[in-house]
């Protein structure tokens, strides 16, 4: 199990949890035990990048957080226990969290946080999912993926993922995903951080408003395009966007669409 971490950051957020160095040299204090953390934001509307933050430490580098960014290195490592990670508005004169959650990190374990849907003008917050994410490197030839559904105003929807043959000339087999409603105020963190694994190769995505063959998301337009699935890698593909582009603050960037994770670069 491969597991990218910024190393700086390590250093830093365990500060906290680092005892004097008084102590006499014959009892040191044991090493702290390192979970893993990452932050995707899929959070629309925002007026400006974030900082994202972990016990109230900066943990990404010099670029800020965008819409559909992440934080650099993929994993920040912190020391097991309570950690509180939030989405920070990067003004100077601005001192609340756009979303703030805490967690539980475990040895050794990874958690997946997202930020998404719409910044709520009453309240100035976005909400935000923390996943367990099982870095357990999937058998030869597969892959491990799971799909959620972020954007706030599209309706439950299907997807299928169409796998096409080495000649990339038909669909060679199909996994579908049926019902899933958007993840809302209240989403169901254990069930969304479940993995799938399937067959890698390359795959088309087709996300559909439930019942229908209509599709309001395609990656992959023809047999030589789409989303390649790598042996042994670990995937997130959500939704997010807005199905209605229209009105302040939508831009090009923010239409509905498809974006892919990958945990275990």
């Amino acid at each position: 199990m491969n597991i990218y971490i910024n190393k700086c950051l390590i250093i830093s957020l365990l500060i906290a949890g680092v005892v004097s160095s008084c102590k006499k040299k014959n009892n040191p204090e044991p090493a702290p035990t390192i979970g893993y953390v990452s932050l995707h934001n899929a959070a629309l509307l925002l007026p400006r990048a974030g900082n994202v933050l972990v016990d109230n430490v900066k943990a990404n580098n010099a670029n800020f957080i965008g819409y559909l960014s992440n934080i650099t290195g993929n994993w920040v490592g912190v020391q097991e226990g309570n950690r509180s990670i939030a989405l920070k508005d990067s003004s100077a004169s601005a001192a609340a969290n756009w979303a703030s959650k805490t967690i539980v990190a475990q040895a050794g374990k990874a958690i997946s946080v997202f930020t998404y849907d719409t910044l709520n003008a009453t309240t100035g917050q976005v909400r935000i999912m923390a996943l367990t994410t099982d870095l357990t490197t999937p058998p030869l030839g597969r892959s491990n993926v799971r799909f959620l559904h972020l954007s706030p105003d599209a309706p439950v929807v299907d997807v299928a993922l169409l796998r096409i043959n080495d000649t990339r000339t038909a669909y060679v087999d199909s996994v579908k995903i049926i019902g899933v409603p958007f993840a809302g105020a209240t989403p169901n963190e254990t069930a969304l951080s479940v993995l799938s694994s399937i067959p890698s190769g390359l795959y088309h995505i087709r996300v559909r408003p439930t019942g229908t063959f209509t599709n309001a998301v395609s990656v992959g337009t023809t047999f030589t395009t789409g989303q390649i699935l790598i042996q042994g890698k670990i995937y997130t593909i959500f939704a997010r966007g807005f199905l209605t582009n229209t009105g302040p603050g939508r831009t090009t960037a923010t239409t509905l669409g498809a974006s892919v994770v990958l945990h275990n670069p």
